[in-house]
């Protein structure tokens, strides 16, 4: 989150729309929700009215209980699946399947468990989120066959914030911007 505060501070002249994927999804949400929306209800950023937001694939979560002890062993079994899918997105090519489960596996153990638990910390925070206060334009983007950012996550997300519309790309996975760029 703060670093999603920085960037975005660092933008020369502010932001108009902000896109975020993933994670990164996430911590634009948790940033903008500490942030106070002005007199007229609109964010600024840098100095700029905030005038949308597009999340792809987003980790969503809205309540609690949606969170069980299956959802933690999800994400710490396929973390390397996922990665693994990362390494592949958009590169056309294919890579012998032993090397990419040791390429994956690698970038895991790099990542470590305090980056892992720095993701799951944040998703486990998303029911905080008030999204009845982000009432700016939001279009979520998920793929269809999504392993790491459900469908039912982007649609759940739609739900909660007041001017958001959902597009989920059939047969897509957890890269659409980049395995689907034209659709996309």
């Amino acid at each position: 989150e703060d670093w999603a505060a920085a960037a975005v501070a660092d933008l020369p002249g502010g932001a108009d729309v902000l896109m975020a994927h993933s994670f990164g999804t996430s911590a634009v949400l948790r940033w903008l929700d500490r942030q106070d929306p002005g007199p007229d209800g609109c964010f600024r950023v840098g100095g700029r009215r905030l005038r949308g937001l597009v999340l792809v694939s987003p980790l969503y979560r809205a309540d609690p209980a949606d969170f069980d002890w299956d959802s933690i062993a999800y994400y710490v079994d396929r973390l390397d699946v996922i990665l693994a899918d990362g390494l592949l997105a958009g590169t056309g090519r294919t890579m012998p399947a032993a090397t990419l489960r040791a390429v994956a596996t690698r970038v895991r153990d790099l990542v470590g468990p305090y980056g892992w638990l720095r993701f799951f910390d944040t998703y486990l925070r998303m029911p905080e989120v008030r999204g009845e206060r982000l009432a700016l334009p939001v279009l979520v983007v998920g793929g269809g066959a999504d392993t790491a950012a459900f469908p039912a996550d982007a649609e759940a997300l739609g739900r909660a914030l007041p001017a958001a519309t959902v597009h989920l790309l059939p047969g897509i996975r957890h890269y659409p911007m980049i395995t689907a760029a034209e659709t996309f």
